[in-house]
């Protein structure tokens, strides 16, 4: 059962999509590379980077 929602099965791909779109988030809104930045993006990327490593703490506990 474990293995076959969404989320478990494709936890290492949500990890590194999610973990980059943070970390290029966080450059952009701290003017390292240039992008469109707008109120509310580090919060926004901050998120997304805690979001990655929750996608690996998901497959940890529901490996099965």
């Amino acid at each position: 059962m474990a293995e076959d929602d969404f989320v478990t099965r494709y936890s290492l791909l949500l990890f590194v999509v999610l973990g980059a779109l943070g970390v290029a988030g966080l450059a952009v809104a701290h003017g390292k590379i240039e992008g469109p930045n707008f109120n509310g993006l580090v919060h926004l990327s901050a998120m997304l980077v805690l979001l990655s490593g929750v996608a690996l703490m998901w497959r940890a506990e529901n490996k099965g």
